[in-house]
Order: C-alpha cells, then sequence, then structure tokens
C-alpha cells in the first residue's frame, strides 16, 4: 500500500505538471497514523485548504481491515469536516 500511496503522491505532486502542493508543506503521504493523528491531520488539511481557497484531494488507501471471519470493516469519519466559508 505504500508503494501505491507514493506513486500517486509523486503523479500529483510532479514539479513539471505542477499540479498539486500538500496542503501540510512537508506533509504529502500520511502513513499508518493511529486514529487520534489522522483525525487531527484531517482537520488541519481542511484548514490549510480552506484558508488557501483551494481544492483538496484525499486519497486513503487501505482504509479498511478485516475480522476474523474476513469481513471487511470500513473506518468511519467521527466528525464532519468544517464548513467552508
Amino acid at each position: 500500500m505504500h508503494e501505491a500511496a507514493e506513486l500517486i503522491a509523486d503523479a500529483l505532486y510532479d514539479p513539471v505538471l505542477r499540479a498539486c502542493e500538500p496542503a501540510i508543506a512537508g506533509l504529502p503521504v500520511l502513513r499508518d497514523p493511529p486514529k487520534e493523528v489522522l483525525e487531527e491531520r484531517i482537520r488541519e488539511t481542511f484548514a490549510a485548504a480552506s484558508l488557501a481557497g483551494a481544492t483538496l484531494v484525499l486519497y486513503l488507501i487501505g482504509h479498511g481491515s478485516s475480522d476474523f471471519d474476513d469481513d471487511l470493516c470500513h473506518i468511519r469519519c467521527p466528525f464532519a469536516p468544517p464548513a467552508t466559508p
């Protein structure tokens, strides 16, 4: 999964295309964060993109896990993204 995340980030942040830049400088990819860190980074990212008037692209890979019966359990966001002005 990390390889796929790096490939997507490389394409989005390609300096020739200059299509995107990280909403939080120096944090192009967040790998396996604890739930609390993920929630805080999502809040920070929404705030930074909103302040810049930018379009935010979130790409989640592996955003679920399986239980012992191989049933897929999806992550559920426990908060609503902040409203944009």
